[in-house]
C-alpha cells in the first residue's frame, strides 16, 4: 500500500505544478519582446512610457498590454501608473535582470516548445544534438522558479498527450513510462527520459518508475489542457504581438478554430469541473428537493463543452433528490448549447453514451433571446428552466460600438484586455457585461443561474502568491484571444448594477478569497 502523500508535499507538488503553467504561458512572450530588442530598450531607458515603446516598434497595443502584463505579474517588470489610463513607465526589475542572464537557454526552451505544439496529434521526429544538448544543461539552473517555469514547456504538452490517450507515455498500472516507439523518435525518446530523471518526476533512467512527486502531477493532467490547447497562438507571439492582430479570429478553410486546439480544450475544461462539483452539487438538491410543482422543469447549459457538465448534473437529481423519485412525472429537460460544433458532437457522444435524453442547439452566450426562440419550437420555456454555465461568459464578443462610461473611472478593474490589437478599458469591458448580464434576465428571474466563472487577480496579488495562482496562464491564453476575465470584486459589482444578487449562502471563490481565481456564484 502507497503511503498517503502528507499535505505539505502536496503544497510543495502543486506550487509546482502552478510554475510549469506559468512557463508554457509566459516564455513565448519573453521572447517575443527579447528579440525585438523591447527588454534591452528598457534597461537602457529606465520608466520609458508604454506609449512610447508601442510607437517605436510599431506594435499592437492590447497585445503588447497583455505581455507586459504577463511580465509584470512575476514580477520581472515594474509599471508607475500615469494620468493618462491608456499609459505607464516600464522599468526591469532585478527579478528581471537575473531572468535576462538566463535569456540563451530561455531561447532553446522556447524554440523546443514550437515542437510540442504539434501534441498530441503529431509523432515527436528527431531532433536536433545541439538542441537536445542545450535543454540537459539547464540543470545546472540555481533559480528554482525559473528552473520550474522551463520545464513546464516540456512536461505539460506530454502531460496533455498522455491523458488524452494518443500517445499512452505512462502507465498507471505500474507507475513506468511506457514509450510506444511508433509514436516517438528514439532522440526524443532519451530527452524525456533524461529530463523526467532531472525533475524528479522518474526514479532513475533504467527502470523508469515514477516518484511520488511524478504520480501527483500525471493524475492532474487536465490542469494543463486549457493552457496547452492555446499553443497553437501563444508560439506565435511575435507575429501576434508585432504584426498580424487577427490570429485569434483566422479559421481554416473548413472553418475550424486555428488558435486553440478546442478538442484539447474541451477535454481540459471538462477535467476541471469536478473540483466544482462538490459546492454546485449542494446548490442542485436544495433546488430539486423543493415541493415538485415549484422546481425547475429542466436544467439548460450555454455552453455545455463535452457534456459531461449536464450528465453529473443529471446523475444528482436523479441519485440525490425528490425529484430524481419522480422522473417520470414530473421529467426533466436536459438542455446543452454551445456555438462550437465540435463541442456538439462531445456532448452528443457523452449523453447519449450515459443514457440521458436531451437537446443540443447552436446557441451564443451573448444572444440568450435566440437560444430562447430555438427552444420554443421545440415546446420548452428557457425561463423555466435552472440556468447553468462554466468559464463562458468571459469568452462573449464585445458588442460593438463598445461603450465607456466615466462613473465607473474610479473603479478598480483588473486585466489587460484587446480586441483586434486595440488595446480595450477596464470601464468598457465593466460597460459590456453589465450589458451582457442584463440580457439573461428574463430567463432567470424564475431559478436563477449557477454561474462558474474564471477571474484574474491584481498582479501584485499574483506576484505575492506565486506558485499558489494561475493567473499568469489564464492572463495570457485569454488575453490573447479577446477574452475578457475581470477580477471578482468587478464581477459583483457588474451583477449587482444589472439588478440581480448573488445568493452568498450558496457561493465560494476558489482557491480562496485571497486569490479568487473562480467563483462559482449562483445569481438570482
Amino acid at each position: 500500500m502507497e503511503k498517503e502523500i502528507t499535505y505539505e508535499r502536496k503544497k510543495e507538488f502543486r506550487k509546482i505544478l502552478f510554475y510549469y503553467l506559468d512557463g508554457i504561458a509566459v516564455i513565448p512572450s519573453i521572447i517575443a519582446l527579447h528579440q525585438k530588442g523591447i527588454i534591452n530598450h528598457i534597461l537602457e531607458n529606465p520608466n520609458i512610457s508604454f506609449s512610447d515603446i508601442c510607437k517605436k516598434y510599431n506594435a499592437n497595443s492590447g497585445y503588447l498590454n497583455v505581455a507586459f502584463r504577463l511580465l509584470l505579474s512575476q514580477g520581472w517588470i515594474a509599471k508607475k501608473e500615469m494620468n493618462n489610463s491608456n499609459n505607464y513607465k516600464i522599468s526591469i526589475t532585478v527579478e528581471g535582470k537575473e531572468l535576462l542572464t538566463n535569456i540563451g537557454i530561455i531561447k532553446k526552451f522556447n524554440e523546443l516548445l514550437l515542437s510540442m505544439n504539434k501534441i498530441p496529434h503529431s509523432l515527436l521526429e528527431n531532433i536536433s544534438d545541439d538542441l537536445q544538448s542545450s535543454i540537459l544543461k539547464f540543470k545546472t539552473f540555481k533559480n528554482k522558479r525559473i528552473f520550474h517555469l522551463l520545464s513546464g514547456t516540456i512536461i505539460g504538452p506530454i502531460l496533455v498527450a498522455n491523458g488524452m490517450n494518443s500517445f499512452h507515455f505512462i502507465n498507471e498500472k505500474n507507475g513506468k513510462l511506457e514509450f510506444d516507439n511508433d509514436k516517438i523518435s528514439n532522440s526524443w525518446k532519451y530527452l524525456l527520459v533524461e529530463f523526467l530523471v532531472e525533475i524528479n518526476f522518474i526514479q532513475n533512467n533504467v527502470d523508469l518508475v515514477l516518484t511520488e512527486f511524478g504520480k501527483f502531477i500525471c493524475k492532474r493532467a487536465s490542469a494543463f489542457g486549457v493552457t496547452v490547447s492555446y499553443l497553437p497562438l501563444l508560439c506565435k507571439a511575435t507575429e501576434q504581438i508585432f504584426e498580424n492582430p487577427h490570429l485569434a479570429y483566422e479559421r481554416s478553410i473548413s472553418g475550424a478554430e486555428l488558435h486553440v486546439d478546442r478538442t484539447i480544450n474541451v477535454w481540459g475544461s471538462g477535467g476541471a469541473h469536478s473540483v466544482y462539483f462538490k459546492k454546485i452539487d449542494e446548490i442542485i438538491k436544495v433546488i430539486f428537493n423543493k415541493p415538485l410543482n415549484s422546481q425547475p422543469k429542466g436544467i439548460a447549459d450555454m455552453g455545455c463543452g463535452n457534456g459531461m457538465f449536464l450528465e453529473h448534473l443529471y446523475n444528482v437529481v436523479k441519485n440525490s433528490t425528490l425529484r430524481g423519485q419522480h422522473l417520470d412525472e414530473f421529467p426533466l429537460w436536459i438542455i446543452g448549447a454551445d456555438f462550437n460544433e465540435e463541442a456538439l458532437v462531445s456532448s452528443e457522444k457523452t449523453l447519449k453514451n450515459a443514457g440521458i435524453n436531451h437537446y443540443l442547439i447552436k446557441g451564443n452566450i451573448g444572444d440568450p433571446f435566440e437560444f430562447s426562440e430555438k427552444l420554443n419550437e421545440l415546446n420548452i420555456d428557457l425561463s423555466k428552466c435552472l440556468n447553468v454555465r462554466s468559464f463562458l461568459d468571459h469568452n462573449r464578443l464585445l458588442n460593438h460600438p463598445i461603450k465607456s462610461d466615466t462613473k465607473f473611472d474610479s473603479i478598480h478593474i483588473c486585466g489587460a484586455f484587446a480586441y483586434k490589437g486595440k488595446w480595450i478599458k477596464g470601464n468598457e469591458v465593466l460597460n459590456d457585461f453589465i450589458y451582457h448580464i442584463s440580457k439573461w434576465k428574463p430567463f432567470i428571474k424564475n431559478y436563477g443561474l449557477i454561474l462558474l466563472e474564471l477571474h484574474t487577480i491584481d498582479v501584485y496579488s499574483s506576484q505575492k502568491t506565486l506558485g499558489k495562482n494561475a493567473s499568469t496562464a489564464y492572463d495570457a491564453t485569454h488575453g490573447f484571444s479577446d477574452q475578457y476575465i475581470i477580477d471578482f470584486n468587478t464581477f459583483e459589482f457588474g451583477i449587482n448594477s444589472a439588478g440581480l444578487k448573488i445568493d452568498k449562502s450558496n457561493s465560494i471563490c476558489f482557491p480562496n478569497n485571497e486569490i479568487p481565481s473562480i467563483s462559482l456564484s449562483y445569481i438570482k
